[in-house]
């Protein structure tokens, strides 16, 4: 949920969405001694315009993307293009077998 938007001059409310996640699966071993954890991270920026000062985002992640256990980390960032104020909130999930 996305609420108190700042309104511009044309009464739209401009905003970004980011959308980061961050996967991050342990190695064993000598892999894992030498090479380190595996680690897996993608972006992704939307911008959008809206006539209200709230609205709702949703994110559909589908796990049979993510094969074995590890952790993933989701961060998103709502920045209000209209008075440049940034608020970000963080998950973090356990993917198991």
């Amino acid at each position: 949920e996305v609420y108190d938007l700042a309104l511009g001059e044309d009464d739209l409310a401009r905003y970004q969405v980011e959308y980061e996640l961050e996967r991050v699966r342990e190695r064993s071993g000598i892999s894992g001694l030498f090479r380190g954890d595996d680690v897996q991270q993608t972006t992704t920026t939307y911008q959008y315009d809206s006539s209200t000062r709230k609205t709702e985002e949703y994110l559909l992640l589908d796990l049979d993307e993510f094969d074995g256990e590890g952790t993933l980390d989701i961060t998103v960032t709502v920045t209000d293009e209209v008075t440049g104020q940034q608020t970000e909130r963080s998950i973090d999930f356990e993917v198991v077998q």
